[in-house]
């Protein structure tokens, strides 16, 4: 999943995010699972496929979740991810 980063890095990290929810009205709250689960899907991206397609797989957890195609951040996440491992096995690193 996501690669640890020390607790203070981490608590700052997610005061961010909880004040994110806070400030956009109607956003579900993300927990420690789902933060994870999302920066895990942004690194196998941006490391399998090219660096800046990462955060375009952020966008497309807070699309799924913001249109309600996915019920969860965690089913988002998953979502994207499987999709992100299905180009990668299309297309090996050979290839690029």
């Amino acid at each position: 999943m996501v690669r640890r980063d020390d607790p203070a890095t981490m608590a700052e990290l997610q005061a961010f995010i909880d004040s994110l929810t806070v400030e956009v009205d109607g956003m579900p709250a993300i927990d420690d699972d789902a933060r994870d689960r999302i920066l895990g899907v942004t690194g196998v991206t941006a490391h399998g496929i090219v660096r800046p397609a990462g955060p375009i797989a952020s966008l497309l957890i807070g699309y799924l979740v913001g249109t309600g195609r996915a019920a969860s951040w965690q089913e988002a996440a998953d979502t994207v991810r499987a999709a992100v491992r299905a180009r990668m096995d299309e297309h090996p690193a050979d290839d690029r």
